[in-house]
C-alpha cells in the first residue's frame, strides 16, 4: 500500500497512463501497466462477498489486515475479471496458513515466490490453461491470477524490494506465477470433482527430462530424484531437517507410459524416497559432510506432490519449494473466495 496505508480509488474517467504513474510514485504495482481501480469494478468483483471489509487474517510483514476490499482493489489493477476473483481471494487466504510461511518467504534474501495451481471444473469454466505453455506469459487467465496474487501479498503485506522484500536477486516468478493441472490420472496427488486452489512457495522452475530412450520407469525417477537433491545440495544446508513438500509436474506423455507399465503414485513416492535419500548421502559424503543415519528428503507420502500439466513432450519440470521451510496449502474454491482457515 501507499505510506500513507490508504489505497486511493479513481474516478471512471481517469486516464490510465495517469493512475500507473500515481501509483508507482506510491510504490504500489509491480512495474506493469494496470488497469485504474475504480468503485465500478471493484464492486464488480466484489457482487459475491457479503461483509468485503471483515478481517481474513494478518499479511506479513507488516501484518496488516487482509480484507476481500483490498483484495479486490489489486485484482482489479492486475486485470483479472470478476469470475476470476474467488480463485484470487481463496489464494491469498491460503497463503496465511502457518505451514506456508509467508513471513518467510517474503522476506528472505533467497528466491522464493507464491505460485498457484487451480484444478476442477472452474479450469474449463473459465479457460485457464493446463496444456502447452501453462506456465508462460501466453495463458492469459493464469498469469492475470498468479499476477493478482502477487500484488496483494506484496501491497497489503508491505513487501517492498529492498526494504522488507529482501531479495537478493529474486526472480520472475515473483511478478506472478499460476498454472491449471488435470486431476483425472490416478498419478496425480489431488483427486475429487471439486474445483480447489493450491499455493505454494516455489523458488524457480527445472526442466527435467527422462534418461536415454524412457524405456523403463528408473528412466523418469532417476532424473527427477537428482533435480531434487541438487536443490537440497545448492541451498547450503543439505542435511537439515526441512518441513518441506516437493511438487513435480509431468506432462501427459509421461504419465500414460507410467500408467502404461503399471506404475501408481506410490510406487512412484517409494522409489522417489529411496532415490533422493541415497543420492543425497553419497553426494554429502563426496561434499565432505558428515553422515550420522540415514538421510530422508520425503519422509511421508504426503511429502511428494505430483500434478499432471503440460502439452506435447516428455520434459517434466520440478518445481523446487523454499529451503527456508514451507508446505504447499490446498482449499477448496468457494462462490465467495473465503473459507475457513
Amino acid at each position: 500500500m501507499s505510506s500513507s496505508g490508504v489505497l486511493r480509488v479513481f474516478t471512471d474517467d481517469i486516464d490510465a497512463e495517469r493512475v500507473f504513474h500515481e501509483l508507482t510514485a506510491e510504490g504500489i504495482g509491480d512495474g506493469l501497466p494496470v488497469i485504474p481501480p475504480t468503485q465500478r469494478r471493484i464492486d464488480a468483483m466484489l457482487e459475491t462477498v457479503d461483509q468485503p471489509e471483515s478481517n481474513l487474517g494478518l499479511v506479513p510483514p507488516l501484518y496488516a489486515e487482509l480484507t476481500a476490499w483490498k483484495t479486490a482493489y489489486f485484482s482489479v489493477m492486475s486485470g483479472i475479471s470478476p469470475a476470476e476473483f474467488p480463485i484470487v481471494l481463496t489464494a491469498v487466504h491460503a497463503c496465511l496458513e502457518e505451514q506456508l510461511n509467508l513471513l518467510g518467504v517474503q522476506t528472505t534474501t533467497g528466491t522464493a515466490a507464491v505460485g498457484v495451481a487451480v484444478h476442477g471444473p472452474v479450469c474449463r469454466q473459465l479457460g485457464l490453461n493446463s496444456g502447452s505453455g501453462c506456465m508462460d506469459g501466453t495463458a492469459h487467465p493464469n498469469v492475470r491470477i498468479g499476477r493478482a496474487v502477487s500484488l496483494v501479498l506484496r501491497g497489503v503485506g508491505g513487501a517492498t524490494p529492498g526494504e522488507l522484500d529482501m531479495a537478493t536477486m529474486g526472480q520472475p516468478g515473483k511478478v506472478g506465477m499460476c498454472f491449471a493441472h488435470e486431476v483425472t490420472s490416478a498419478l496425480s496427488s489431488f483427486h475429487g470433482s471439486e474445483s480447489a486452489v493450491t499455493v505454494f512457495a516455489f523458488s524457480g522452475t527445472a526442466e527435467v527430462l527422462p534418461l536415454g530412450d524412457c524405456n523403463v520407469a528408473e528412466d523418469i525417477l532417476r532424473p527427477l530424484a537428482e533435480s531434487v537433491v541438487a536443490a537440497r545440495l545448492a541451498m547450503g544446508a543439505p542435511l537439515k531437517r526441512l518441513p518441506n513438500d516437493e511438487i513435480l509436474v509431468v506432462p501427459p506423455e509421461i504419465v500414460a507410459l507410467l500408467e502404461k507399465w503399471g506404475v501408481n503414485l506410490n510406487q512412484i513416492y517409494e522409489r522417489l524416497r529411496s532415490l533422493t535419500s541415497e543420492l543425497l548421502e553419497r553426494r554429502s559424503r563426496e561434499l565432505g559432510l558428515e553422515v550420522n543415519g540415514t538421510v530422508d528428503m520425503l519422509t511421508k507420502a504426503s511429502d511428494l506432490r505430483v500434478l499432471v500439466a503440460g502439452g506435447t513432450g516428455i520434459k517434466m519440470t520440478y518445481l523446487p519449494t523454499w529451503k527456508g521451510g514451507s508446505r504447499s496449502v490446498t482449499r477448496p474454491l468457494t462462490a465467495t473466495g473465503v473459507g475457513a482457515l
